[in-house]
């Protein structure tokens, strides 16, 4: 664990000396100001889970739709997570972590907290100063770092607009609710009436890696030369289909030979404080086969549902006509809600630029 010193008013670092271990690179940041605090940063293990939770109640994070305590062990899995606690003494007071993607060449900022105790005393400038400068964004190949907010609640766009960084995309969303038993009930029907899911089709990562690899079908689906999975931006390569896919990952493609009517989505879920949380991110053309998708994720859905409340949260681009997905999730027993926030956007940094 390496020491840092945070002051309570603005962050003046004046010097950094970088130190390596087997473990995790850092550095150490000194402030200008007299009125100072040390902490110290830990690279996080399965271990410190508890710790973690208890930085700040998760019932109190997203209005109850954290994902960080079901996904935590599943993250800390991956191959390419890194997270990360600010220490003060053998107490956690604040969190990050973060994927890195597209080869090895983008640092992605995945999400954080701070403890109320310590809020407002200039820790989360002092982890964003050390995790630039002096910890995992300190290591070669490293060209840019992104990050996603909500679009209502998040400096991104401002930072965008004052040139601070690059705007990549903007996503809309659209959420609907259900009660399990509802749910079933429906299905329950939608069995009986032997509907049949027409031309759709779940894949797996080497197909989802050819589609990122061809040409036309990856234009059509991410023109913005991005493709957003649960909150995360990846260019498209191949390279990171395999890191797109977790176990709670499932893709189902419809009419993959045609780009004009072709519909990509990718859902993934966890159990949050309110209940179960989907993710659907919808790509390409929304029309009525989307039916055919939402009834294949739910399927796979059934046997984790472990919350008497679901809640889905699809997006999609911009002015999206939601449409046909309405009609289809009204057919299936969902209500039309409002949860937190209306949409994202992803923006990117040059690591090399001297406006970082």
């Amino acid at each position: 664990m390496v020491k840092i010193l945070a002051s309570r008013t603005r962050q003046l670092f004046l010097r950094k000396k970088i130190f390596k271990s087997t473990k995790i690179k850092y550095c150490q940041l000194v402030s200008q100001t007299m009125d100072r605090q040390e902490y110290g940063i830990k690279r996080v293990t399965t271990e410190d889970y508890d710790r973690v939770m208890a930085i700040l109640p998760p019932a109190e994070i997203y209005h109850g739709g954290d994902y960080l305590p079901d996904y935590f062990h599943m993250l800390l899995d991956m191959p390419n997570t890194e997270m990360y606690a600010a220490v003060d003494g053998e107490k956690f007071v604040g969190f990050s972590f973060m994927s890195i993607v597209d080869d090895g060449k983008t640092i992605v900022a995945r999400g954080g907290r701070i403890s109320k105790e310590y809020s407002g005393k200039g820790l989360v400038g002092t982890m964003s100063k050390w995790l630039d400068e002096g910890g995992p964004l300190y290591r070669q190949g490293l060209l840019n770092r992104a990050a996603i907010g909500n679009k209502e609640n998040t400096p991104l766009l401002e930072h965008a607009r004052k040139g601070l960084c690059k705007e990549i995309l903007q996503q809309d969303f659209r959420y609907y609710d259900i009660r399990k038993l509802n749910l079933e009930e429906k299905f329950k029907k939608q069995r009986k009436s032997n509907q049949v899911v027409n031309h759709a089709r779940f894949i797996e990562k080497y197909e989802f890696g050819q589609i990122l690899e061809s040409r036309d079908l990856s234009q059509y689906f991410f023109p913005e030369g991005r493709a957003v999975v649960d909150d995360v931006p990846y260019k498209i390569m191949r390279s990171n289909a395999p890191l797109i896919f977790t176990e709670r990952t499932k893709v189902v493609v419809t009419h993959a030979n045609n780009p004009k009517e072709a519909i990509l989505s990718i859902s993934n879920f966890f159990k949050a404080p309110i209940g179960m949380i989907v993710n659907m991110n919808i790509y390409g053309s929304l029309s009525e086969n989307i039916k055919s998708h939402v009834i294949l994720h739910v399927q796979k859905l059934f046997p984790c549902l472990k919350s008497d409340y679901i809640l889905f949260r699809c997006i999609s681009k911009p002015d999206t006509n939601w449409e046909n997905l309405d009609n289809v999730m009204t057919e299936l027993g969902f209500r039309t809600t409002q949860f937190y926030g209306t949409g994202l956007v992803c923006v990117e940094w040059n690591l090399n630029s001297s406006k970082l």
